[in-house]
């Protein structure tokens, strides 16, 4: 059929069925299969009026969920770089670091590695509808809706393609998606809204997928993401938040010699981020662009003034002029940047504004409560201390008292087991479940009691006796109890 219609499109028309084929893709788990229908759709999108089709069907998501699998792809040819890492030798294997939480049987577990996970489901203690979790996901999602257990544990048959060539061909059909949907008119105005397709790929879920591609090194894979952020991001309102993503570091740590579609994207949005430095030693230029932390300002001039093939040139090759002062050695800068630079760039005022929020709704809190005197006093509400006792544990809600947002937002973020808490990863976990789903459901349509029914996996098996953990306290007898607790035991 591909063969056919990618000669014939023209002749056929629009292919009624690509919502099917869309639908195909997201059910199968046969990499044959998987293959041969992102082929179909590759010649699918010849026609334009396929394209509606198939982002109505969701196919945007499934296909940047696919493009995920090219960092399975470990056969790679490797980019040479400078570097003084040790190269790990054929015969290391890495520890994979526990991540994952599966639910089984109502309860709770993890967090384990991947290859505890391969051992899970080849032991049938999984199954394709196991709830699983891990850090950076938007909620729990059965096991077949997450790409990579999907792919590397329950898929079958032999791939037509490798990893890499999958993600180039998805890569290439969402390209030209974008294409098909320019930005601006035949006047040159600018069209509002953003088309579809690109609204799509900017998403705060689609967008890091594409952008995290870089870090494959890649040859291929860098040249096609910079074209498709260069055709999401043209005109795009949201282009002024896109250095959170880490594009930047990311796409000058790429040592490889195809830099002209780079340059030609930080060209595009080096100066239209929302990131500026205030420091008045430095050149108005430099305080502009994103790119003033991590390259010579001769370099970042030579990008304004001269445009992306010049600088292409210059990036590549050894000057020594009036006009710039570059090497190979000084390429390798922005690749040894210590990573607290990159989070002081890209994400200190994010995370110090979420900071100051986290500890706005602690305090809110503790005022709904009535835990506070002083100023802050508001009337005792027994109903709401329930609910915070349920959802933030006894010994944590007593804690609202004291006034201190900043300890208990440290042990909200911290592993705890004392005769008061137990607190951890899947605790955590069932906690931004509960108030993601109520989020979700909107006004009207949340839990009614508020959570007062709320009990965590890990408590339920514990015998409390007058909020003391009786297990945890038998394993540690010398835990300093508090005097007004005491005579509750």
């Amino acid at each position: 059929m591909a063969i056919v219609y990618g000669r014939h499109h023209e002749d056929i028309g629009p292919f009624s069925d690509s919502k099917y084929i869309v639908g195909m893709l997201d059910r199968c788990i046969d990499k044959m299969e998987r293959d041969r229908l992102v082929l179909f759709i590759n010649k699918l999108i010849l026609h334009r009026r396929n394209v509606k089709d198939l982002m109505d069907a969701g196919g945007v998501r499934i296909l940047v969920d696919l493009l995920t699998l090219a960092h399975l792809h470990t056969s790679r040819a490797v980019v040479p770089t400078q570097s003084n890492v040790i190269e790990a030798g054929p015969d290391m294997v890495r520890e994979s670091e526990g991540e994952w939480h599966y639910s089984c049987s109502g309860e709770r577990k993890g967090p384990v590695s991947f290859q505890e996970m391969r051992n899970l489901w080849e032991s049938n203690v999984l199954t394709a509808k196991t709830k699983c979790w891990a850090q950076g996901m938007d909620g729990w999602r059965t096991l077949q809706q997450v790409p990579q257990l999907k792919w590397c544990l329950m898929a079958k048959g032999t791939p037509v393609m490798n990893e890499s060539e999958l993600a180039t061909l998805i890569l290439n059909i969402l390209i030209q998606m974008c294409q098909y949907f320019p930005s601006r008119d035949t006047d040159d105005a600018i069209i509002r809204p953003l088309p579809r397709v690109k609204r799509l790929l900017s998403d705060s879920v689609c967008l890091p997928h594409v952008v995290q591609l870089l870090l494959t090194f890649d040859p291929v894979l860098v040249e096609k993401v910079a074209t498709l952020l260069c055709e999401v991001m043209r005109d795009n309102p949201n282009i002024s938040t896109l250095y959170l993503t880490g594009v930047f570091y990311f796409i000058l740590m790429y040592t490889g010699s195809n830099v002209l579609p780079v340059a030609r994207f930080l060209q595009l949005t080096h100066t239209k981020q929302a990131l500026k430095v205030s420091d008045s030693l430095l050149s108005e230029i430099m305080q502009r662009s994103v790119l003033g932390q991590l390259l010579p300002e001769a370099m970042v001039n030579y990008l304004e003034n001269h445009g992306a093939e010049k600088f292409a040139q210059i990036f590549l090759g050894e000057f020594d002029t009036p006009e710039a002062i570059w090497n190979a050695e000084m390429r390798q800068v922005p690749c040894r940047i210590k990573p607290v630079c990159i989070t002081d760039m890209y994400g200190f005022w994010l995370w110090e504004v979420a900071n100051k929020l986290a500890k706005l709704a602690v305090r809110a809190c503790a005022r709904l409560g009535g835990y506070l005197t002083g100023d802050l006093e508001t009337p005792n509400n027994s109903a709401t201390q329930e609910i915070l006792n349920r959802l933030l544990t006894p010994y944590l809600a007593r804690q609202l008292s004291l006034d201190k947002p900043e300890e208990i937002l440290k042990m909200l973020n911290s592993n705890c087991e004392t005769p008061y808490l137990l607190w951890d990863n899947g605790t955590r976990a069932e906690l931004c479940e509960f108030l993601d789903e109520q989020c979700r459901m909107g006004t009207g349509n949340s839990d009614p009691s508020c959570g007062i029914e709320f009990v965590y996996s890990a408590h339920r098996k514990e015998l409390v006796v007058g909020e003391i953990y009786v297990r945890i306290y038998n394993q540690q007898p010398t835990y300093t109890i508090l005097h007004q607790l005491q005579a509750n035991i």
